[in-house]
């Protein structure tokens, strides 16, 4: 780890809530950008590993190439140097925010150094559900740390350390190699004025060439790094945003078709028809259909 991961503090918390938002068809919001206390477009990755923990509202977050809903009930996990942003959806948004240092619990493992490493690198899915004892004992660390009690900050640390236990238990997806993580920490600022476009003007004309000009990166080399790190082309990247934001929006507004598509970069509406059947196995007129006026988002589970 760098020096300058060595110096952060074991963890830090802050609690939003945020005056309801309004949307205009492309899910941008001029309120937000007034607000300026969470910027909806900023593209973000840390060392550390970030939970939120939702209690009203609802909004999407973007992590790699996956978009997920989260509300009330949910805990949303960051991992370490994955590249995330989130969007308003609706409603009084109120979330806590806690980001912690894997040095906190590497104690526990064999080596704090190498304890940490080995963390850093482990990835848990980006939201949980149907996991009541993650979420109990985050609300008893959030509770410790309110409370300032006597020796809260063992008892805070002790809990964390049994949160990440039982994650591992029951939620470990997998871990990513010392290389890889390497590679992660090392372009991820490279690549990120690309992605940063791509998420804010999704529905905008953009080449491969465009893209890596951004980033100061041959078209070839670019695409290379791009796919390492996000897991699919810097088009196929794009066509997905596309993908969810229609998906999105023909789910919670009343636009048409045509209107739908346009809105998210494609003139040939039958064009977009196809392309949003291939992605989700559905015409956009049956998923409208099916999703009634209960204006439900479904996106991708983790």
């Amino acid at each position: 780890m760098d020096a300058e991961f060595r110096k952060r503090p074991m963890y830090s918390f802050e609690s939003h809530e945020d005056v309801e938002i309004v949307w205009d068809k492309r899910f941008t919001s001029a309120d937000v950008e007034r607000n300026n206390r969470y910027n909806t477009w900023s593209l973000n990755w840390h060392s550390d590993f970030e939970f939120k923990r939702f209690y009203s509202g609802k909004a999407a977050i973007i992590c790699g190439s996956e978009t997920y809903e989260v509300g009330a009930g949910d805990i949303a996990v960051i991992n370490p140097m994955e590249m995330h942003t989130q969007i308003y959806l609706s409603g009084v948004l109120r979330y806590d925010l806690v980001f912690v240092n894997p040095r906190v619990i590497a104690s526990g493992m064999v080596g704090e150094e190498s304890g940490a490493d080995a963390l850093s690198r482990m990835r848990f899915p980006t939201v949980l559900r149907d996991n009541p004892r993650a979420y109990a004992l985050f609300g008893r660390f959030l509770e410790e740390y309110w409370n300032k009690e006597p020796a809260y900050e063992m008892a805070a640390e002790g809990i964390l350390r049994e949160l990440f236990a039982h994650l591992i238990r029951t939620e470990l997806q997998q871990s990513v190699s010392r290389e890889d993580y390497e590679f992660m920490y090392g372009n991820a600022r490279r690549i990120a004025p690309a992605m940063r476009h791509i998420i804010r003007y999704y529905y905008e004309p953009v080449t491969v060439g465009e893209l890596a000009a951004m980033c100061d990166m041959t078209p070839y080399h670019f695409c290379r790094v791009f796919h390492r790190m996000i897991g699919s082309s810097p088009m196929q990247y794009v066509m997905k945003q596309r993908m969810q934001q229609a998906r999105r929006c023909l789910e919670s507004t009343k636009m048409t078709l045509g209107e739908v598509a346009e809105s998210v970069g494609y003139a040939d509406e039958g064009y977009f028809c196809r392309l949003f059947k291939k992605t989700y196995g559905v015409t956009p007129s049956s998923l409208r259909k099916d999703t009634g006026s209960e204006n439900k988002i479904i996106l991708p589970k983790s």
